[in-house]
C-alpha cells in the first residue's frame, strides 16, 4: 500500500517535484510517455513581475498604440510564459478594451515555448494596438494563466 501511494503522489504532484528536484524531469518525462500524462512547466503568477510599462499613441497613425514593458520571472525555475492581458480605460477608468496577449504573439519569433521563462529572466515586450475611434485615457497590464 505504501508504494501505490508514493507513486500515487508522484503522479499528481509531478509538476511540483520538478521545480524541487529538477534532475527528476527527464524520469517523470519518461514515466509519462507510458502512463499518456505530462510534465508541465510549473506556474506561479506571483513569481512573474511587470516592471516599466507604458502605452503611447503613434503620432503617425490616429488609433495605433504602442505598448512596452518588461516582464521578470523572479522564480529561481524556469516557468510556462504568462498570457498578457491588456485592458484600456476611459477617463473614469472604466474598461472600453479588452485584450489577452498569448506567448506566441508577444515573445520573438522562434522563442522555445517549451523551455519557458527563464529563472531571473527579463522579458521586454513591444506590442502594437489598434483603437479606432475610441479614446483612451488609461491602462491596466496583468499576467495571468
Amino acid at each position: 500500500m505504501l508504494i501505490v501511494a508514493v507513486a500515487q503522489s508522484i503522479y499528481f504532484l509531478r509538476d511540483e517535484i520538478v521545480i524541487y528536484y529538477p534532475n527528476a524531469r527527464p524520469t517523470l518525462v519518461k514515466a509519462c510517455q507510458q502512463l499518456a500524462c505530462s510534465v508541465n512547466l510549473p506556474k506561479q503568477i506571483e513569481r512573474i513581475v511587470i516592471d516599466d510599462s507604458d502605452i503611447q499613441e503613434d503620432t503617425n497613425y490616429e488609433g495605433l498604440m504602442h505598448l512596452s514593458s518588461s516582464l521578470i520571472n523572479q522564480a529561481e525555475f524556469n516557468q510556462a510564459y504568462p498570457n498578457l492581458e491588456l485592458t484600456l480605460t476611459d477617463i473614469k477608468d472604466n474598461p472600453i478594451l479588452r485584450r489577452l496577449f498569448k506567448p506566441s504573439e508577444y515573445l520573438p519569433t522562434g522563442a522555445d515555448l517549451a523551455t519557458g521563462f527563464n529563472a531571473g529572466e527579463t522579458i521586454n515586450i513591444k506590442l502594437a494596438i489598434t483603437t479606432p475611434g475610441t479614446p483612451v485615457a488609461g491602462y491596466r497590464v496583468f499576467v495571468t494563466y
